[in-house]
């Protein structure tokens, strides 16, 4: 049974490009974007959680315009990238 599953995720995943023959990427595989930084929970893994870590690194809350954020995405669109995944950091 698992010589079949094996035999299975090879033939999938055939015709996938390797990383390994196309470093350096042209562009990104994934994009993890900030629209906000404004928080009220405060999780200890969180670097937005810790208030006096955001003075220290002169990082104030806020919001990522929508104008930039509608720029970003237009300008993925006009690179051609294909962008396997595309997140927002806040939860």
């Amino acid at each position: 049974m698992e010589k079949n599953k094996i035999k299975s995720f090879v033939e999938k995943n055939s015709n996938r490009i390797r990383l390994q023959d196309n470093i350096p990427l042209k562009y990104p595989l994934s994009l993890t974007v900030e629209p906000t930084n404004k928080c009220n929970y405060q999780c200890r893994f969180c670097p937005n959680g810790d208030k006096e870590h955001l003075k220290l690194i002169d990082r104030t809350a806020g919001d990522m315009p929508m104008d930039l954020y509608r720029k970003l995405i237009d300008d993925i669109v006009e690179t051609g990238a294909h962008i396997k995944s595309l997140s927002k950091a806040q939860y």
